[in-house]
C-alpha cells in the first residue's frame, strides 16, 4: 500500500519517536490538527512529563501511526521518517508543522502505542480465575496486578471485553514478581502467543480508539497536559497497605484537629451565640478563658501529630509528597497562631 499523509485525517492518533538531549528514544503522543498535502501535515504540539516537548525547527524524528483499511476490519502500523519545518501557538494551544522525508513503511512492532489502561479483568491459570488490575495494554502483551503468584513461562488465558466483545487471549507469563508500592500484591507482565490476526486488528482499534479519545479530550483542555506521556499512579485506597493508609489519611484528622482547635479559639471571645457558637451552647458576653486553654491545649496536640505524620509521610511514603507537606505546613501556622494568641492574651 502507498500510505500517505492523505490517509490520515482529523484527530487521527500519532506517535514521535524522538532523540533527547542525551541520545535518549523517547515517543510523544499526538493527534492531526490539519492536513495541508501528502507531504506536510500539522500537529499538535506533544508533551512529555506535564509540559510541552520543546521541538526545534529542523529536527527530525520517525512518525508511526495505526491505518485502518476501508474495506476489512484490519489495522497496520506505518512509520516514516520527518522532520519539524515550523511552530506556531495560538493561547494555550501550540502546534508544529512538520514534512515527510521519505516513504512510509509497515511495520511489524505490536508493542507500539501501548495504552495506560487501568482495568478489571480476569484471567484463567490451571482452572483458577484470578481478578487482575492491568496496567497497560498493546498489541503485544499486557502488565497488571494480581494477589497470586504465577511461575514466569506459565501460560494464561485473558479475557478481555472490547467493543462489546470478549477476547480470550492465550499469554505467556514474562515474569510475576511481588510490588515493591504494595503488600500482597505481585506485578505480572505477560505476552500473547498464538495471537489471530482478527484479535490483533481488535485490539489495534481498541487502544487506537482510547488514545485518541484520551488526547483530543487533553486538546480541549485550557492547560494542555497529555495523560498518555506519564506514568499512572494507582489510588486505589483499598489496594494500599495498611501503613499507606494512614499516611493517606492523616491530613484530614489534622485538619479536623485544626478545626476543633479554632472553634474553642473562637468560642472564647465571641459575645454572642450565632454561627458555631450554637454548637457549643449560649454564652454570655463575657471572654472565657478556659476556652481559649482548651484551644492551646488542642493546638499543642495538633503540632504533635503533624510531626509524626510528616515523618511517616518522608519516610515511608513511596508516592508523590508534596500535597500532604503543603498541608501539614498550612495547619503548622495555623497551630502556632492559636498558641501565640493564648501565650499574648494569657
Amino acid at each position: 500500500m502507498n500510505f500517505s499523509f492523505n490517509n490520515l485525517k482529523v484527530g487521527s492518533l500519532v506517535e514521535m519517536e524522538i532523540l533527547d538531549n542525551r541520545q535518549n528514544m523517547i515517543k510523544l503522543k499526538t493527534i492531526v490538527e490539519d492536513l495541508t498535502s501528502e507531504s506536510v501535515l500539522k500537529l499538535f504540539s506533544p508533551v512529555f512529563q506535564g509540559k510541552p516537548y520543546p521541538l526545534r525547527i529542523g529536527e527530525g524524528f520517525n512518525l508511526i501511526t495505526v491505518y485502518k483499511y476501508p474495506t476489512v476490519d484490519k489495522y497496520d502500523i506505518f512509520s516514516c521518517r520527518c522532520k519539524v519545518i515550523d511552530r506556531e501557538r495560538d493561547g494555550n494551544i501550540s502546534t508544529v508543522t512538520i514534512q515527510k522525508n521519505g516513504s512510509f513503511k509497515a511495520i511489524q512492532r505490536r508493542n507500539y502505542f501501548r495504552l495506560p489502561l487501568i482495568k478489571n479483568m480476569k484471567l484463567n491459570y490451571d482452572g483458577d480465575e484470578i481478578d487482575m488490575l492491568s496496567k497497560d495494554l498493546s498489541a503485544n502483551g499486557i502488565r497488571g496486578y494480581i494477589n497470586k503468584k504465577i511461575p514466569a513461562s506459565s501460560e494464561i488465558t485473558l479475557m478481555l471485553d472490547v467493543d462489546e466483545k470478549i477476547l480470550e487471549l492465550k499469554t505467556k507469563v514474562i515474569e510475576c514478581n511481588p510490588d515493591p508500592d504494595h503488600t500482597y500484591r505481585y506485578e505480572l507482565r505477560g505476552s500473547f502467543v498464538n495471537i489471530k490476526n482478527s484479535q490483533i486488528s481488535l485490539l489495534l482499534k481498541y487502544i487506537f480508539a482510547k488514545q485518541s479519545e484520551a488526547i483530543r479530550k487533553q486538546v480541549e483542555m485550557d492547560d494542555y497536559v497529555s495523560i498518555l506521556d506519564t506514568d499512572q499512579h494507582y489510588s486505589d485506597f483499598f489496594s494500599m497497605s495498611n501503613l499507606e493508609k494512614i499516611i493517606r489519611i492523616s491530613p484530614i484528622l489534622t485538619w479536623v484537629i485544626t478545626l476543633i482547635s479554632y472553634s474553642y479559639l473562637m468560642n472564647a471571645f465571641r459575645d454572642n451565640n450565632k454561627g458555631i457558637n450554637f454548637f457549643f451552647g449560649e454564652f454570655t458576653r463575657s471572654f472565657k478563658p478556659e476556652y481559649l486553654m482548651t484551644a492551646n491545649q488542642v493546638a499543642w496536640i495538633l503540632l504533635f501529630c503533624i510531626g509524626i505524620g510528616f515523618s511517616m509521610n518522608n519516610l515511608f511514603n513511596k508516592k508523590p509528597k508534596n500535597v500532604i507537606n503543603i498541608q501539614y505546613l498550612i495547619q503548622l501556622m495555623l497551630a502556632l497562631g492559636v498558641i501565640v494568641t493564648y501565650q499574648v492574651v494569657i
